[in-house]
Formats: structure tokens, C-alpha cells, sequence
């Protein structure tokens, strides 16, 4: 029987021409709220200027970019919205097993919502990376996986063509109605080979050339990754944007954004690149409040709403057209020439989702007065006092990292620039508004043509000399010039390449030591979400073991597991509780309680729950201990792109060496008390039941270190590693072994 990771077809129902989950989340839609004060003289909103000066802030930025690759299963899930280009997975919304032996596995897809422009590469996932998954011109696979692979996919068009082979083989599950109009979506089917998949069903990713965009300019709708337009894009769209009309938009400012996002910008390297791109994706339970933020840091741009138009300025240097003078002040200027302690910084460090990391979050060189940079020292550094100051950035939209610290010098130049004036002026500012440039001089401050950007314009009402009614304008003017906005290739830094390490058994650690076959769930990357389900009391003449519901979260997605006990067994033994399902489609399942762990890596069919120990005769009820639970001494050393570490050197968050490379950790310290463990030589100690890789799998550290069991009166520590994709979940010992993260989510 094939040993395909597959999901039972549940819940699915026909929703217009799409089969989709019959609890699939509608189509987002809804529109930005702001308090405006209107008149002649254009105002940005203050509530816009708090929502667009922030920081993006998206859930857990590194958790996002891994998330966007995977493909998910579930019941209830939005939109996604893709510009520019990427790596992403997709929302699996179908899944069928035809053929004598159910040898075929036949799946749906859907990438994101609207027309897109290609999806021109499908990889698979494995333990030594991606895989290009070629195919010819009718989907099917060529090379390796020839006769066992077909790919097809549609771009999201309002007319695409039906899935003729699945409509052919899915005995009138899939029909010719069932079109996916307006989404992207790919069909994937897969023959079963052991040779081929011997871990079951892979994970697959694609290359995805984003939304088709409509251009003002030339008034054509076509693949791009300008900034602007995408920016305008979303203002305008009316399903999952703000639904501005075009009598709502100011063309002339998007226009000349979108002129500004398609200049050339040198490259240290040779080449260049467009100064801003959009390359990202949104889901569409996502509010304007994240979204707007996200899409305009790709620019380091504003958004302006002011006399019922929506004007975009991306960040350039605008030279100014009028000048105030001592005549034009009503009033006397309020200036503030420092900035708060709690809002300044002098350097500036963050994250991007950059292809050079296999789309996954990595932070970018950050961006100082460096002498690397042509700096002969930084002056910022001097005026903090010598203090290093960060600001923490993340670019969600951005993928280039010479763009990511041009944008981080815009931040850090901008701040530094402190001056804050507020002034009310005759009606000579009237032509003022968000975000102009204008040169002032003033004599008591010594300023002639000194250059500031507007930040806020409003009219108000005040009276002259003699009393009388008249209007003025009130302005706030920030400190400004050119150079916020200059740059040379002097100033970028390449990124650097991963850490090379010299540790004792590396080599050794990365070869295949031994295969054990076939393997099962219990050595693929699977994870119980939430504590042990698993439960054992004294049943009177013997002991029971209770199985609670629970969930289990494959590569694939999560699959829930019924309730369910084992029954006559034995006093204070420790079992491998277990349940046989070969199609992982959870639900009732048998299981089954073994006290060797063999036995459960024995087939492929097999998925591994948890470990208990039953109670003795009258004995209080045990609990689990914890899918791949187990712990190391505080002696035990761990690799680290900084060297070799103990545990109870380790800081809180770590970093530490997957399989895959560095990966962010956290740790995991448990309290004092007698615990069994094994010895691993030079005098570090492991607890019986932790995973250790010995070659392709998983296996108990009783299994490598065997020996005695000792008693050690001390803390015990594990790691979380923070990530989800095969070979990651792990961290490098200086033994040379990899061990198996805390595997409880």
C-alpha cells in the first residue's frame, strides 16, 4: 500500500463553479476609516499619519515567511494576495486516491487570489534541500521523476480550462465545473515509488510570478513588480482592498512614483536593480492597519488622503518651490531640536525574505556610519554618547538586500535630521501640503533657505493686527535635504555567507550512518500541538492507557485523532504508544502499545504518539512524556555559528545549527530533581527517550548511547528550534549528532 502522506476528502462542498471546504472563509473586503479636516487647503489625516508612520508590525515576521511556503489543510482559511515574486506553498482543497492499490494521490492547490503571471518552477523538499521538479509542455515529469509526476496549473484567469485528467480520473468528484475562476491554483498527482518517496507524500513548492497590475501610465494591466503600482492596487481594489474609485485617486503622484520606483540603481557587484519593488504577499484577514504599512515600507513611502484623493509619494529627494521669510510667520515659531532619547537610533538591523536564504526571513547587513561604507567615523554613534543604538526593521515586501539597506539609510538619515518646527503663516502657504519640501529663513535662528518637509498643513482661523477674522495656516515642518536620500554602491555590504565551522565529527555527522527501513511518521517531522494526550492508571488487575483527542501536525498540515484506550497491560513498563494509519487521515484509528521502539519505525503505516510508564499496582495514574521529549545535561555542548557552547551557556534566544544551517532557538531549561539518564562520553548525559538522528531516522538515545542508566541530580535543558520545514527541527551537538528539537507545539 502506498505510504503517501494524504487527507481524507472531508467537508468539501461546490461554492459557485470552485470546490472548496464548505466553511472557507468569503472573500475580504473593507474600507479604511479616517477623520479628516477639510478645507480649500489640503490636510492629511491624523489618523493616517499614525497608522502610516508605523512600524510594520506582522505576527511574528520569521514565522510569516516560513509560513507562506507551506501547504496547508484546513477548514477555514483567507485569501492570498501575491505581488512581485516569491516561493510559496498553497491551500490544499482536494485530495483523492485512485488506482487498483490507491497508488495515485491526486491534489489541488489553490496559490492566491487574482490573475497572476506564471508559476514556472514546482520543487520538492528533502533532506538536502530543493528539488527542481521539471515538466514538459502537458505536465508531465521529465527526468527522475518521469511517469510518476504530473503538474498543471492555472493563473487565475476568469476563464480557465478544467483539469481534464482529474476530471477523468476522480470518477465525478472533480468536474468540468470545477474551475477555480479568478485563482491561481495548480493540480499535482503523484505515483507511488518507494524508491522515489520513501518518506510518503512530499513537500512541494512553487515559483510564483505575482498579480497582474494596472498601469496608469500606459493605461494596460500587466505583470509587474513596480512598487507604486501595486501600492495602487490595492487602494483600488474593491474585494480585498480600500475600493477607491478612480476619481479618488491622484494620478499624477502615483504616476511619478511609479517613474521613481522604475529607476536603475547601481549595484556594488555591477548591474543594477529598480529602486523599489514590491515582492510579498498579504493574506486577506489581514487589516489596512498592517497591510498599508507592510507595502509602503518597500518604498519608505507616504500615503496621502487629502481633498477626497489618495496621493503616494515614495521616498526622493522633491527640491523645494517656495520659501518662507520672516514675512510670512504669524507668529512665533515653536522648534524642538532633539527628539526624544526613546525615538532616536543610530544604526539600523532587520529582517527580509530574500531569495539568497531560500525565501526564508534572514536579517541584512545592517546599515551604520561604517568605515566599510567610505565613513571616516560615525558621527551619530559620537553624538549618542558612543552608544549603540538599533532600530529593529522588517521589510515584509522587499527581497533585495542592497534595496533593504537603501531603505534603512532613508530611516536612520531622516531620524537624525531633528529639528521639528510648528508655525503659523500668512496665506503665501497655502500651496503647502504633506510631503512638500520648502526652504525657510529666519533671521533669529540664523537659517537662510534651510530645507524641511511638511508633515502636517491645516487651515485655521486667527486675527490680524487690528482684529479682524482672518484665516491662516498652520504648519509642521520637519528637518530635511538631499542627502537623507543620496547613495553610492560604497555604501553596501554584501551579505555574509553562512558560518563555516570546524567541529569534531561534523563530517562524520552528515553522512548516512545507517538506514533503517522503512520509516515511519515517527521519524518524519511530525509534532503533537499541545501536551501529551496520553494517560495510564490501574485498571484493577492490570493497567490501561487513555488516549485523549489530539492533533498531530504533519509536513502537510495538522490531522486531527480521536479518543481511544489500551487496555490488560502491565505494571511500571514503559510502552511506545502508537496507531496504525497509512493515508494519515486521523480520526478512529487502533492503537497499540509496544515497549520497543523498533517495532513502531517498523512500518510505514505506523505514527508514533508518545512514551509513558504505567503505574505499579494501586499506583497513582501516569501522564506522557512527551513526543521526542527528553533533555540534556547543562555540560552538554551545542554547536552555534559563534562556536561550541554548553547548554548553561546558551542564551534564552539562541542560535544554533540545523541541518539546513543557523536557525533561532529557544531554550528550554527544566527544574532540579533526580532524573534518569544515559552517559554520551565526556561526561555529558542525555535522557533515554530524546531523538537522535542515527543516519535517515529518529531513534531513542538508548538506541546510540546504550548503557546503564544513572541518576543526575541537576537542571536538564532541551531547545525549541524556531522553525517547521524538514531538517530543521534539530540542532548540531559537538558530538557530532544532530538531536531532535522539543517537539511539543
Amino acid at each position: 500500500m502506498p505510504a503517501f502522506v494524504a487527507a481524507a476528502i472531508l467537508g468539501l462542498a461546490s461554492v459557485g463553479s470552485y470546490l472548496l471546504p464548505s466553511v472557507f472563509v468569503p472573500l475580504f473586503a473593507s474600507t479604511l476609516g479616517t477623520t479628516l479636516v477639510i478645507g480649500s487647503l489640503t490636510t492629511l489625516a491624523n489618523s493616517a499619519i499614525g497608522l502610516l508612520q508605523k512600524k510594520p508590525h506582522l505576527p511574528s515576521f520569521a514565522q510569516d515567511a516560513q509560513t507562506r511556503q507551506l501547504n496547508i489543510r484546513q477548514t477555514v482559511a483567507p485569501w492570498r494576495v501575491i505581488y512581485g515574486e516569491g516561493r510559496y506553498g498553497g491551500i490544499l482543497v482536494y485530495v483523492q486516491l485512485t488506482g487498483a492499490s490507491n497508488e495515485f494521490i491526486h491534489m489541488v492547490f489553490v496559490h492566491c487570489s487574482g490573475e497572476i503571471e506564471d508559476i514556472p518552477k514546482m520543487y520538492f523538499v528533502n533532506d538536502a534541500g530543493l528539488e527542481e521538479v521539471p515538466v514538459d509542455g502537458s505536465g508531465d515529469a521529465t527526468g527522475k521523476y518521469a511517469g510518476y509526476v504530473h503538474w498543471e496549473k492555472r493563473l487565475g484567469t476568469t476563464s480557465p480550462a478544467a483539469y481534464s485528467s482529474l476530471v477523468s480520473d476522480s470518477g465525478g468528484k472533480w468536474t468540468n465545473n470545477h474551475l477555480g475562476k479568478g485563482h491561481a491554483h495548480s493540480y499535482v498527482r503523484l505515483k507511488w515509488s518507494a524508491d522515489l518517496f520513501p518518506n510518503g507524500l512530499p513537500e512541494i513548492r512553487w515559483d510564483i510570478k505575482g498579480r497582474k497590475l494596472f498601469d496608469h501610465r500606459t493605461a494596460s494591466t500587466a505583470y509587474s513588480r513596480n512598487w507604486a503600482l501595486a501600492v495602487r492596487d490595492y487602494i483600488t481594489d474593491t474585494t480585498y482592498g480600500l475600493g477607491a474609485t478612480a476619481s479618488e485617486i491622484d494620478d499624477s503622484s502615483f504616476d511619478a512614483a511609479a517613474n521613481l520606483s522604475d529607476e536603475d540603481v547601481s549595484l556594488a557587484g555591477g548591474g543594477s536593480e529598480k529602486r523599489y519593488t514590491a515582492n510579498g504577499m498579504f493574506e486577506t484577514s489581514a487589516t489596512p492597519g498592517s497591510i498599508i504599512p507592510s507595502l509602503l515600507s518597500a518604498g519608505a513611502g507616504q500615503l496621502v488622503y487629502s481633498g477626497g484623493k489618495w496621493s503616494l509619494y515614495g521616498a526622493a529627494w522633491r527640491s523645494p518651490t517656495v520659501t518662507l521669510t520672516d514675512d510670512d510667520f504669524h507668529g512665533p515659531l515653536s522648534v524642538e531640536t532633539r527628539i526624544s532619547r526613546r525615538d532616536i537610533f543610530n544604526g539600523v538591523k532587520g529582517m527580509i525574505v530574500s531569495p539568497a536564504n531560500s525565501y526564508q526571513a534572514s536579517d541584512f547587513p545592517p546599515y551604520y556610519q561604517s568605515t566599510a561604507r567610505g565613513y571616516g567615523s560615525d558621527a551619530y554613534l559620537a553624538e549618542d554618547g558612543g552608544e549603540r543604538i538599533w532600530r529593529d526593521v522588517e521589510y515584509p515586501f522587499t527581497t533585495s538586500i542592497p534595496t533593504a539597506q537603501r531603505l534603512s539609510k532613508i530611516q536612520l538619515e531622516r531620524v537624525r535630521r531633528q529639528i521639528t518646527v510648528k508655525c503659523r503663516c500668512r496665506l503665501t502657504a497655502y500651496q503647502l501640503s504633506p510631503p512638500d519640501t520648502v526652504r525657510v529663513t529666519h533671521s533669529r535662528f540664523g537659517w537662510t533657505n534651510k530645507t524641511f518637509e511638511v508633515a502636517e498643513a491645516a487651515w485655521t482661523p486667527d486675527r490680524d493686527a487690528q482684529g479682524n477674522p482672518i484665516l491662516a495656516v498652520d504648519l509642521t515642518l520637519r528637518e530635511s535635504d538631499a542627502n537623507v536620500y543620496a547613495w553610492s554602491t560604497s555604501e553596501e555590504e554584501s551579505q555574509p555567507a553562512a558560518p563555516t565551522l570546524s567541529v569534531p565529527n561534523l563530517a562524520v555527522a552528515l553522512q548516512p550512518q545507517k538506514t533503517l527501513q522503512p520509516v515511519s511518521a515517527a521519524n518524519r517531522s511530525s509534532a503533537l500541538v499541545g501536551g501529551s494526550p496520553v494517560t495510564a492508571s490501574d485498571a484493577g488487575s492490570n493497567a490501561t492507557i487513555s488516549i485523549a483527542a489530539f492533533n498531530m501536525r504533519f509536513g502537510f498540515g495538522t490531522v486531527g485523532y480521536n479518543s481511544g484506550s489500551i487496555t490488560g497491560l502491565a505494571y511500571t513498563t514503559r510502552y511506545y504508544v502508537y496507531c496504525v494509519d497509512p493515508f494519515f487521515r486521523g480520526g478512529a484509528v487502533t492503537y497499540l502499545a509496544t515497549t520497543s521502539f523498533d517495532t513502531v519505525v517498523s512500518s510505514s503505516a505506523n505514527v508514533y504518539v508518545d512514551v509513558i510508564t504505567t503505574p505499579a499496582a494501586a499506583g497513582p495514574p501516569t501522564g506522557g512524556g512527551g513526543s521526542g521529549g527528553g533533555c540534556f545535561s547543562g555540560n552538554t555542548r551545542v554547536v552555534t555559528p559563534s562556536g561550541i557552547k554548553r547548554f548553561d551557556e546558551l542564551e534564552q534566544v539562541c542560535a544554533v545549527i540545523t541541518k539546513r544551517g543557523p536557525r533561532l532557538a529557544d531554550l528550554i531549561v527544566h527544574e532540579e530533581r533526580s532524573w534518569q539518564v544515559l552517559a554520551m562520553g565526556d561526561g555529558e548525559f542525555v535522557t533515554p527517550d530524546h531523538l537522535i538522528c542515527d543516519g535517515d531516522a529518529w531513534i531513542p538515545a538508548r538506541s546510540v548511547f546504550p548503557g546503564p542508566l544513572k541518576l543526575l541530580a541537576d537542571k536538564l535543558y532541551n531547545l525549541h528550534v524556531r522553525a517547521e520545514e524538514p531538517g530543521e527541527q534539530n540542532y548540531l551537538l559537538a558530538n557530532g549528532r544532530f538531536a531532535h528539537n522539543s517537539k511539543v507545539l
